[in-house]
């Protein structure tokens, strides 16, 4: 949407199954100009996505869509930010080693997933 109000569009459906579900935590947009964001349910374990697109809403990809409560965490409802490495870094609210959540860090590619 314009600041201004005119040209609202979706720019994406969710689903529960692969795109993730409850976009609830906003999205921030990378130094790539992408749009990176969170679901807090979806995926193949229903914890979670994180995914990418674009401003005109092509070239959505889900960059992570497999989080596993007892290692990874579960259920995103946090903001994602860009590190001054690029990097994104985001947290979950359930899960980890400790069943209380974790911090976790992952490229915009998708790839060097890990809980920090």
């Amino acid at each position: 949407m314009n600041m201004n109000g005119t040209g609202f569009s979706v720019l994406k459906n969710f689903d529960s199954s692969t795109t993730g579900r409850n976009p609830d935590a906003g999205l921030i947009q990378g130094t790539d100009g992408a749009l990176y964001g969170t679901t807090s349910q979806g995926g193949s374990s229903d914890f979670g996505t994180v995914f990418r697109l674009n401003p005109d809403g092509s070239g959505f990809s889900v960059l992570k869509g497999d989080f596993d409560v007892s290692t990874s965490g579960g259920y995103l409802h946090s903001k994602l930010i860009q590190g001054m490495d690029g990097a994104l870094y985001g947290t979950a609210t359930w899960g980890g080693s400790s069943g209380y959540g974790t911090v976790f860090k992952l490229n915009t590619d998708g790839s060097g997933f890990s809980v920090l």
